[in-house]
C-alpha cells in the first residue's frame, strides 16, 4: 500500500464532471480523500493510480480513484461510485 500525501486535491471542469457523473458530490469525495488513509494501488490497465474506500459525513460508503502525484503533492480525483 503507498503512503499517499498530498496537500492539494487537483479539481477542473473534466474531472468534477467524470467523478461526479454517479451522483457523488464533491464534498463527498474530497471528505473521503482526506480522510482515508487505506490507499490501494489501482490495476495497471485501469485509470488511475491509486483507489480507496471511505465513508462520507452522513455515512455513505464511496470509492474513488485518483491520479496521484508525489512530486507536487497533488490529488486528482477521477472517478467515484458508491460502494456496495
Amino acid at each position: 500500500m503507498p503512503r499517499v500525501e498530498f496537500g492539494i486535491i487537483d479539481w477542473d471542469p473534466h474531472n468534477i464532471a467524470y467523478a461526479t457523473r454517479c451522483g457523488i458530490t464533491i464534498e463527498e469525495i474530497e471528505y473521503v480523500v482526506r480522510s482515508t488513509k487505506d490507499w490501494r494501488v489501482n490495476k495497471k490497465s485501469c485509470s488511475g493510480d491509486v483507489i480507496t474506500t471511505g465513508r462520507t459525513e452522513q455515512g455513505r460508503r464511496i470509492t474513488v480513484i485518483a491520479v496521484w502525484n508525489p512530486q507536487t503533492h497533488t490529488i486528482r480525483p477521477i472517478n467515484a461510485w458508491e460502494a456496495k
